[in-house]
């Protein structure tokens, strides 16, 4: 598993750096943070550091464990049982990712649409009760709306 996460990190390190040097082009107001390219460039910038440094991570785990790179050792994890369990959680977050972007946030909105969104999913993967759920993901769907709205004055969708 640590070969496959090595390649994830260094696939979304290029990801990101690809995405920052489009968003450099992007055209420049009179200042920088007025410019359309100024978010999407720090953002990049600091997607493309988390994930080198988890990339390192990822390889001097690797170096350490000595791990071959052999297809049974990549085959193994998914034949056993807690394998096939975190390939299932994947594939659903994934699932409802999707479904989030291209189905929720056209039909509800961004607000209502995220707080469902953090809530399912933070019940279903952080295991914390719906009361909490709910509560917390109001706070952090109106602290990105409050973010957007009011410091960076960006509309959402």
């Amino acid at each position: 598993m640590l070969v496959v996460e090595t390649g994830v990190g260094a696939l979304l390190v290029l990801l990101f750096v690809y995405f920052a040097t489009v968003s450099a082009k992007m055209p420049v107001a009179d200042r920088f943070w007025t410019g359309s390219g100024a978010f999407p460039l720090i953002v990049s910038v600091l997607l493309a550091l988390c994930s080198a440094i988890w990339t390192m991570e990822s390889l001097s785990r690797l170096r350490k464990t000595r791990v071959r790179r052999r297809v049974d050792d990549l085959i193994k994890p998914l034949k056993e049982k807690a394998g096939v369990s975190r390939l299932l959680r994947f594939l659903s977050a994934l699932g409802f990712s999707l479904l989030y972007i291209f189905v929720l946030i056209p039909w509800l909105r961004f607000v209502i649409a995220t707080t469902i969104f953090l809530a399912v999913m933070s019940m279903a993967f952080g295991r914390l009760r719906p009361a909490s759920a709910v509560i917390m993901s109001v706070a952090v769907t109106a602290g990105i709306y409050a973010a957007f709205r009011y410091v960076l004055m960006l509309p959402l969708p």
